[in-house]
């Protein structure tokens, strides 16, 4: 039996989960080189390029998510350029600057500010790919059904969960979904959150993630953050 409120379990990490490369391009500084694959779509392609579906209305027993406060040991990080806020552990790492990986010098980019998030500390290559944290936000500026229609594409992933949900007061969808390997992402690579849509299409996704290689374990605590996350999120108003 799935809970209808978000749980209020905490973990900590105690492992280190491997890393591996590759991918194609960036959205906003929103996700890996291999998730931007998916968030391009979000920010530039047109609809037409993918396999859309109706985002069904909600019923009276859809599942709801409603704000909370943040939990004990959490950090609120704000995305001023955008106008959002969303909690975090405050023991894990989040950056809102390129790094080059020749001087070391930083350029910060306000704009991608609470996008990534990760147990270990990581950077943002200036001029190279994404780092894979196990946590990626941000603001889609294309409708609800286009992200929906690329990560439930059945030709590049394998649906586990699609399920309607109401996050604080808006029409969103949890899904989990795992990689095929037919595209750019690794095959069995995770993914588990919420995309939630914000109307006048655009949409606000919170997802987990847990490239080949992760525990089991870890998944699981990585899923607990987004369902705690998800919770404490503020959005620029419609």
């Amino acid at each position: 039996m799935r809970p209808r409120d978000i749980p209020v379990w905490w973990g900590t990490f105690g492992t280190v989960r491997p890393r591996a490369s590759g991918g194609c391009c960036a959205w906003e500084g929103f996700a890996l080189r291999e998730v931007a694959v998916f968030l391009v779509l979000l920010a530039t392609v047109s609809p037409a390029c993918t396999q859309e579906e109706p985002v069904r209305s909600p019923t009276p027993t859809t599942p709801t998510v409603v704000a909370a406060p943040l939990p004990e040991g959490w950090a609120r990080c704000v995305n001023e350029a955008r106008g959002w806020s969303i909690g975090y552990p405050e023991t894990w790492f989040t950056t809102d600057a390129y790094t080059d990986r020749i001087t070391g010098e930083t350029v910060r980019r306000p704009a991608i500010a609470c996008m990534f998030f990760d147990p270990n500390r990581f950077t943002i290559p200036l001029d190279g790919e994404y780092p894979e944290t196990a946590l990626q936000v941000g603001i889609g500026r294309s409708p609800i059904e286009t992200a929906l229609g690329y990560l439930t594409d059945p030709k590049f992933y394998r649906t586990l969960v699609r399920e309607g949900w109401i996050v604080l007061g808006r029409p969103a969808v949890r899904l989990e979904v795992e990689s095929l390997g037919r595209g750019l992402v690794l095959k069995g690579t995770l993914r588990y959150g919420w995309i939630v849509d914000l109307g006048e299409g655009r949409s606000f996704s919170v997802l987990a993630q847990a490239i080949p290689g992760t525990s089991s374990d870890l998944y699981l605590a990585y899923r607990e953050v987004a369902e705690r996350a998800i919770a404490t999120i503020e959005l620029p108003p419609t």
